[in-house]
């Protein structure tokens, strides 16, 4: 009899350990799903949020802005150059060119940076075939190609190599010119001291000459003497 009971309650134990064993795996199974599910949503939010309208919008002005700038440096300097200055000027004139330089390198490499940025939007929404919101950047996407190539054209660095070389010239003409100036200038000084030097000698009174005693008539002499 013991051993019946026994059995029974083997019998009975057996169906609730399998039943909360299969609860829990359906637990964790439930868990993982739904952390996956869950992932895959955050993750499709974080890639789909850059490409806000807005994010496009300050992306576009940033780009105008570089443009803006990157010109009007180059306009400065075209203005500069026909204007006529010193030496000094010319030499200070080139420095602040140099820097300008740099300062247009620097907003070119921003506005590289930004087409790109607009490029790689552009490509995730071709994936997530987001036609409405693909177009849009395409279309924004084209209007920063163009910025970057007008910049190009109009100011690129090229350009502005060639006016600082312009300009590097023209201060290493104006040397020469003043340096030549200045040696007819000791010239001329030298040729008007000689002049200065020949007219005092010219104008300076001769001492007069010593009278010179008559030479004694030596035949008159002996003619006397014999007519004695």
């Amino acid at each position: 009899m013991p051993k019946a009971l026994k059995r029974i309650k083997l019998m009975l134990l057996f169906p609730c350990m399998c039943s909360v064993a299969f609860y829990m795996g359906a637990q964790i199974v439930t868990h993982t799903e739904a952390a996956f599910v869950t992932e895959q949503k955050v993750q499709g939010s974080i890639a789909a949020a850059p490409v806000f309208p807005k994010t496009i919008y300050k992306l576009k002005q940033a780009a105008k802005q570089h443009e803006k700038v990157i010109l009007q440096v180059y306009e400065n300097m075209k203005k500069e150059v026909e204007e006529e200055a010193s030496i000094e000027v010319l030499e200070n004139r080139l420095v602040s060119w140099k820097e300008q330089r740099e300062k247009v390198a620097f907003e070119r490499e921003l506005l590289q940076k930004i087409y790109i940025e607009m490029e790689g939007y552009y490509h995730q929404l071709q994936e997530s075939h987001s036609q409405e919101q693909l177009q849009s950047v395409k279309e924004n996407l084209n209007v920063i190609n163009m910025i970057c190539k007008n910049v190009d054209k109009e100011a690129g660095i090229q350009k502005i190599d060639e006016e600082i070389q312009t300009l590097q010239k023209r201060v290493g003409a104006e040397k020469e010119k003043k340096l030549h100036e200045q040696a007819k200038e000791i010239e001329k000084q030298e040729a008007k001291q000689v002049t200065d030097t020949e007219l005092t000698v010219t104008e300076q009174p001769s001492h007069p000459k010593e009278e010179q005693q008559p030479k004694p008539d030596v035949d008159s002499h002996l003619k006397e003497e014999i007519r004695k």
